[in-house]
């Protein structure tokens, strides 16, 4: 079996016209179930390792926003260590054998709808990694099921549910009006909402989401035009996210919907 832990990046709520967050990401790590201690052991060790160096009592979870803007424990640590982190922590992907998917939303096209991007971001990438796992050729059915493990978000977890039972049973109702649902069958039971305190892999995909949204910023601009920051986000994602890639779907929409 499979795990698939999920974060998200850019989330305004029913705010679809904040300039500063005008897309929705998602992102999911999957990892072979067998894959899954060695990940967090790494993550964590990780963690310990920095917090004994950085002379902090205690580091309750690698948050991407908290490292780049230096808040809370991080104030004082200076950037280039910040930056290493995500470098370390994104190495884990290599050595787990880690799969990469991520959806984005456009949220500018979307005021002449009801629904909200978090629910059509959800629908797709669920969509995506059912898919990915439904085309594995194996003679173990196990590694044709997957458990979603999800950051908790009260506001969204019920929707949620409701959304990964209308998706087995004939489709999720989200966009189905443009032909884009699928029905679902290799996903275990629902998705389970989790702190992210105690999940690395959450932690994980957390900063590929964080990463992403800062990614597409960077691209946005012409290369004269980037901050150094943004620079490194492109090279952060370039260097160790693109090669785990495996569901890349277009932004969506590109037009009203």
């Amino acid at each position: 079996m499979y795990l698939a832990f999920l974060d998200e990046s850019g989330n305004t709520g029913h705010n679809l016209h904040d300039l500063t967050q005008p897309r929705h990401y998602i992102a999911a790590v999957l990892v072979a179930e067998n894959q899954v201690n060695e990940m967090e052991k790494q993550i964590f060790d990780y963690r310990d390792e920095l917090c004994k160096e950085l002379s902090m009592d205690t580091l309750d979870e690698f948050h991407a926003g908290e490292i780049i803007h230096g808040k809370k424990k991080w104030r004082k640590v200076p950037m280039e260590k910040r930056i290493e982190i995500f470098e370390k922590v994104f190495a884990v992907l290599a050595s787990c054998d880690a799969k990469v998917f991520h959806v984005t939303i456009n949220k500018k096209f979307m005021s002449k709808t009801s629904d909200r991007p978090q629910q059509f971001a959800f629908q797709y990438i669920f969509e995506d990694i059912d898919a990915w796992i439904g085309r594995q050729k194996t003679d173990d059915p196990l590694r044709q099921r997957v458990l979603l493990v999800a950051d908790e978000n009260k506001p969204e977890e019920a929707d949620t549910y409701n959304l990964v039972v209308a998706m087995k049973k004939g489709g999720g109702p989200v966009g189905s009006s443009h032909g884009l649902n699928r029905r679902t069958s290799n996903i275990v039971s629902n998705v389970f909402f989790l702190d992210s305190q105690l999940s690395a892999g959450i932690q994980l995909a957390d900063m590929v989401a964080y990463v992403k949204n800062k990614y597409d910023r960077a691209i946005d601009k012409e290369k004269a035009d980037r901050t150094k920051l943004e620079s490194i986000f492109k090279r952060l994602w370039d260097d160790y996210i693109i090669r785990h890639e495996t569901g890349n779907r277009k932004t969506w929409p590109n037009r009203s919907t």
